[in-house]
């Protein structure tokens, strides 16, 4: 029998190498059947771009570029948890954790210093304070209101520790200069039998705090005072006794969402009337 040449083993090995590279084996799905959705093509395994310069010469002893990443360009790759559907990032997505739309991007307004993460959720504590210093009275009363610093209604929750049983108080917003006019109340509650008072409530407002009329425009104060010492109707104080009354240590804001937009929709009103 004659032996093959070495050109017939050579065209031999090249018609084996065009069979195998044509075969299913080597075919690249997007992913085993019933894999996780996060698989990248082609299934498990080290990706194609690892240590790989593109170069089919690699396998002729080309040398790699362990240094090359992938070829999305850093970042998450496409195909994790993306359908590729662009409405989300137009939409938005809702948000279990209470964070509002505002908070996703863009320049917008921050919190106040007592913002809970990035919610709108908000705390302040108050505490019973030297009128000459500003200073926290020791073994004073002392309060702490969470509410929503950015929403349609003022929501919020207080609560208030070592007051006087029976004493009638109402928490206010107290305009700067103190005292001035442009009280508003916000809630007025007795001191139970403790030496506590809750309060609780969630109403329009109609205003963002600090209001327009606050000589202060960067923050607001609240003060729990006692309720025969304010006029809500008139929005004044009858009697400034502030030795007795609860201030929050610091300022606050609060941005009535809905107002905003009803503003918006004012303008939007006029500028229809003059189209």
């Amino acid at each position: 029998m004659k032996s093959p040449t070495p050109f017939q083993l050579l065209i031999g090995i090249v018609g084996l190498s065009m069979l195998l590279a044509g075969s299913p084996i080597n075919a690249q799905p997007g992913g085993p059947p019933g894999g996780p959705p996060g698989d990248p093509p082609g299934g498990g395994g080290p990706p194609p771009w690892a240590g790989d310069d593109g170069d089919d010469d690699d396998d002729e002893g080309g040398d790699d570029d362990p240094d090359k990443g992938p070829p999305w360009g850093g970042g998450p790759p496409p195909w994790a948890g993306d359908d590729g559907d662009d409405d989300d990032d137009e939409e938005g997505n809702d948000d279990e954790g209470g964070v509002p739309d505002f908070c996703r991007g863009g320049p917008q307004p921050g919190g106040p210093d007592g913002q809970a993460g990035m919610s709108s959720i908000a705390h302040l504590d108050f505490s019973q304070q030297d009128p000459d210093t500003g200073e926290a009275v020791e073994d004073g009363a002392n309060a702490r209101i969470m509410y929503r610093w950015m929403a349609p209604l003022f929501d919020f929750v207080f609560n208030a520790h070592g007051l006087e049983p029976g004493d009638e108080h109402t928490l206010t917003y107290q305009p700067q200069p103190l005292p001035s006019t442009g009280v508003i109340c916000l809630s007025t509650g007795i001191v139970n039998e403790e030496g506590d008072l809750h309060l609780e409530d969630a109403f329009e407002l109609d205003t963002d705090l600090p209001a327009e009329y606050d000589e202060n425009e960067d923050e607001a104060i609240l003060a729990l005072v006692d309720t025969v010492d304010v006029d809500c109707e008139a929005g004044e104080m009858t009697a400034w006794l502030p030795e007795n009354y609860l201030f929050g240590d610091e300022g606050m804001f609060y941005v009535d969402s809905d107002l905003e937009d009803e503003e918006d929709d004012e303008e939007g009103d006029e500028e229809d009337g003059e189209g």
